[in-house]
């Protein structure tokens, strides 16, 4: 009876240790300019652009919010979204338009530990959707650090470092194109 009772309590500790990916990013604020450009469409994926390769663009109205909340490219493809919509840079009646590209280089996180640090890499790329020419490309790497102390369960600590690096990334990058515009 006794290993009964702590197989049915191992169990339901498991049970609630599936992922949920919040990547939505806190303090984007619109900017003062406009890229005089229409962002189309937004496609995550690992590795690079490959213009011979079909990439899928994402219909986001096509999926739950529990199916989002627990796909890795389709949480990130939404809090991205949202947050390039905050930050209000791309004007939506502009004639040009843009595909952007997010290519995964490198994500790291530890299986175990402590304190839980998610390493990200990528590559954000605008691709002209009449040409198929990438116009910009910007690397960004991001880091989220989740101490002990944020919970005593190891999973939660480590998908609060995924979504933080995630969070960052996304953060970083619309940085990036707020600095270029006003330095261009």
């Amino acid at each position: 009876m006794k290993n009964f009772l702590t197989l049915l309590s191992f169990l339901l500790f498991l049970s609630g240790c599936t992922r949920s990916y919040n990547f939505s990013v806190p303090d984007i604020t619109p900017s003062k300019q406009k890229i005089n450009v229409n962002l189309d469409s937004i496609a995550i994926d690992h590795g690079k652009y490959d213009p011979a390769k079909p990439i899928t663009y994402i219909k986001l109205e096509d999926f739950t919010d529990e199916e989002i909340a627990e796909d890795f490219l389709l949480a990130w493809a939404i809090a991205l979204r949202d947050a390039l919509k905050k930050s209000e840079l791309f004007d939506e009646l502009a004639e040009r338009k843009l595909k952007l590209f997010v290519g995964i280089q490198d994500f790291d996180t530890p299986p175990f530990g402590v304190h839980f640090t998610t390493y990200v890499s990528t590559n954000y790329q605008f691709i002209d959707k009449t040409s198929n020419n990438i116009i910009y490309s910007d690397a960004v790497n991001s880091e989220g650090f989740v101490p002990f102390d944020y919970s005593f369960f190891g999973y939660k600590r480590s998908n609060e470092a995924i979504n933080r690096a995630v969070q960052n990334n996304i953060s970083t990058f619309i940085s990036h194109l707020q600095s270029q515009m006003t330095s261009n």
